[in-house]
């Protein structure tokens, strides 16, 4: 189906806030919050219980692989809360020098169109690589390098619930992509 034909079905329009960008970003790093979670904790506690048992000779250096262990736990948990933080200013910076402030997706049936800020990007479907779901909204990976936002209550045309099922035909050819949808 051609762009031009393509039937508009959803629309989304909001101006990003402080707790729907936290919760982007922990969406964003949840992977590498898992990962440090369940598998680099258990061997950073294994080297500091090693270290404390008789590896390391004296207190000095004990104490530095725990504070290096618990350095390395946290990074992720304060990396996604930083990167957070430096987007809401980028956001206030463009929206206090644009007259078209905020965040506008389309969604038609052969593609969508993400406008941040008065710049649009159009994609198709077989683009998206990742889907994340929030309590707040969706956030749809673009060939794992670009992010687009949905928020659940900023519909202008169509709504959450009826966007979702959507989503899944959309992306039913991508099991990947799907693993983040409910």
């Amino acid at each position: 189906m051609d762009m031009n034909t393509s039937e508009l079905l959803f629309e989304n329009i909001f101006a990003p806030d402080k707790i729907f960008v936290l919760e982007f970003c922990k969406c964003a790093y949840s992977k590498a919050i898992k990962i440090f979670c369940y598998i680099f904790f258990p061997l950073m506690v294994l080297f500091v219980f090693i270290a404390f048992l008789g590896g390391a000779e004296n207190i000095i250096t004990q104490l530095l692989i725990a504070f290096i262990s618990v350095y390395f736990f946290f990074t992720p948990i304060l990396h996604a809360r930083q990167h957070s933080k430096k987007l809401l200013k980028q956001y206030a910076l463009l929206a206090s020098s644009d007259e078209n402030t905020g965040s506008k997706t389309i969604f038609f049936t052969s593609h969508l169109e993400s406008s941040m800020y008065g710049r649009t990007n159009t994609f198709y479907y077989n683009q998206v690589s990742r889907v994340m779901v929030g309590k707040l909204g969706a956030y749809l990976l673009i060939e794992k390098s670009l992010y687009v936002m949905v928020k659940k209550d900023a519909f202008t045309k169509g709504d959450y619930e009826s966007f979702i099922p959507f989503l899944k035909e959309k992306l039913k050819d991508n099991p990947k992509a799907l693993r983040g949808l409910k």
